[in-house]
């Protein structure tokens, strides 16, 4: 669940990305960034045991192509379990620009999970401090943020990797409950 706020502008709210990580834990301590409607969306805002971020462009065909298996994921694995979160990685210079293209997607490929607006050029702090470097790239999160699988590209063989090191982490979790 995210929670509600006020909504600085757009371009505003870009500024207002930010990142914190302990690479030696391998854990994200936080990150913030605009979603479609500029509204601030922190990692702990988001409610879920697993997170799944998946930084995809609209401009990225296998970006596209992996969008509805992620559909199906966050379907079946939905509630308090795995949250898939899109990060929109857009090439216009423009944050409304980007947004725009981003939001056409959204609709076009009816995704339902939450989207956050970042940019190819460099100057998203979640990017530069995960060291994404190729679209769609995606990262398994537990709740505290510790970094549990990574997959460049949409293929036979990364997508079907990340189900299964999510369905490890799940098992794993389901075990810690259980002690």
């Amino acid at each position: 669940r995210f929670l509600t706020g006020p909504q600085p502008l757009l371009d505003e709210a870009v500024k207002q990305g930010s990142c914190k990580i302990d690479p030696n834990n391998r854990r994200l301590i936080d990150f913030k960034l605009p979603d479609l409607g500029g509204k601030m969306v922190s990692l702990h805002d988001i409610d879920a045991d697993l997170i799944l971020l998946d930084f995809w462009g609209s401009w990225c065909q296998p970006c596209r192509k992996s969008i509805p298996h992620l559909l199906e994921l966050q379907t079946k694995l939905a509630g308090k379990r795995v949250q898939v979160v899109g990060i929109a990685c857009e090439k216009a210079a423009a944050a409304r620009d980007r947004q725009a293209s981003a939001a056409k997607a959204v609709q076009e490929l009816a995704i339902t999970y939450p989207v956050l607006l970042s940019s190819r050029d460099g100057s998203c702090p979640l990017q530069e401090a995960l060291q994404i470097q190729f679209y769609p790239t995606l990262v398994l999160l537990s709740r505290d943020g510790r970094l549990l699988a990574r997959e460049q590209g949409a293929t036979d063989v990364t997508l079907p990797r990340m189900d299964r090191a999510i369905a490890s982490a799940l098992r794993r979790q389901g075990a810690r409950a259980d002690d």
